[in-house]
């Protein structure tokens, strides 16, 4: 038996160990795209395979877990390019100030669209998708105690806050935050939002509450600090590659928690986005949108992986998943599929 942090704010309870699965082809989510590229239809691992959920919803819990396992991998790392990454990455975690600074080109864009003029919501909407900060601010402000209730959707939140105190949350967290890019990263970057934005539609159809929209949206929000991390200036030592991908797959859902505590977004999405790798978590009936947040990351990445010609199984991950017995796996991929062609080219740019 395996003891999982309470995620639920309950005590301690036990959870069944699973079985482990077969070994596929020996493949291995941190593979690189050539040699995945070589294994035969139906091999490739999913790309949400390998994630590790939090310890805990809790922000010191998952802190303190988190740190364990990165001091762990810092004893293992010989190179100066590793060690140092991995340094990085402690102090970022070990701070209580997380944030991310909001992606300029969007607020930019957002000026353009809504000074003086009244577009389509759908225009404004489709800006402020883009970028997982601005949603954060959005969902917050619209999401108050004068509202009675939170926003369920994005566009009901953009509603009620009016274009006009949109523009001014774009233009203050534009002007007073340091841009955001990740040097030798940025493909990472635009793909970990291209996902995030499709998961968020995915979710809140499985689960049509505002929680499981922003909770999907954000699932892989913890890759940014990771990548952040390990960038360099051209002339310092350079992580791997390969490191930084299985730290970035493996640790993300427990940074997602701190992301979630810094952002103020409340138990339902930290629980979410730190557990959704936990199969048996996930299976329990007061988990409907850590449930939710799986099944949409396992939908969106079957999706954008199909498009590329490679079959990784997302079906049968969709079907095996305990607690949704309604559920068309076929479905909800197709959904995926489709909120994937709704994206523009800017949001999928690799």
């Amino acid at each position: 038996m395996r003891i999982v942090r309470a995620f639920w704010g309950g005590p301690k309870r036990e959870l069944a160990a699973k079985t482990p699965a077969p070994p596929v082809a020996e493949a291995s989510p941190t593979d690189s795209p050539a040699a995945l590229a070589e294994l035969p239809n139906g091999a490739n691992p999913g790309p949400w395979e390998g994630a590790e959920a939090a310890v805990s919803a809790d922000a010191d819990a998952a802190r303190t877990a988190l740190l364990d396992r990165l001091y762990a991998t810092l004893d293992g790392l010989q190179a100066d390019g590793d060690r140092q990454f991995i340094q990085r990455l402690i102090r970022e975690c070990s701070s209580r100030k997380l944030d991310f600074p909001l992606f300029p080109d969007v607020a930019l864009q957002l000026d353009a669209v809504l000074r003086g003029k009244e577009p389509p919501v759908a225009d404004v909407l489709r800006l402020v998708r883009r970028d997982p900060d601005l949603v954060r601010r959005v969902w917050q402000q619209a999401s108050g105690a004068q509202f009675g209730r939170k926003a369920e959707t994005l566009e009901e939140a953009l509603m009620r806050l009016g274009y006009n105190h949109i523009w001014r949350i774009g233009m203050g967290a534009c002007m007073n935050a340091p841009v955001f890019r990740v040097r030798g990263y940025q493909g990472e970057v635009n793909h970990v939002r291209a996902v995030g934005i499709v998961a968020g539609e995915v979710a809140h159809t499985v689960c049509p509450t505002g929680d499981a929209y922003l909770a999907g949206l954000l699932h892989g929000v913890g890759k940014l600090l990771v990548y952040r991390a390990a960038a360099v200036r051209p002339d310092a030592a350079a992580p791997s590659p390969a490191l930084v991908t299985q730290v970035a797959q493996r640790h993300h859902p427990s940074i997602g928690v701190l992301v979630a505590d810094s952002w103020n977004l409340g138990e339902g999405v930290a629980i979410a986005v730190g557990g959704w790798p936990d199969e048996a978590l996930v299976a329990l009936p007061e988990h409907t949108v850590a449930r939710a947040v799986r099944a949409a990351c396992i939908a969106s990445h079957a999706a954008a992986e199909a498009r590329a010609g490679r079959e990784v199984g997302g079906v049968m991950a969709i079907v095996r998943m305990e607690g949704l017995p309604t559920l068309d796996a076929g479905k909800l991929i197709a959904k995926a599929n489709a909120a994937w062609d709704g994206l523009s080219e800017g949001e999928t740019a690799a």
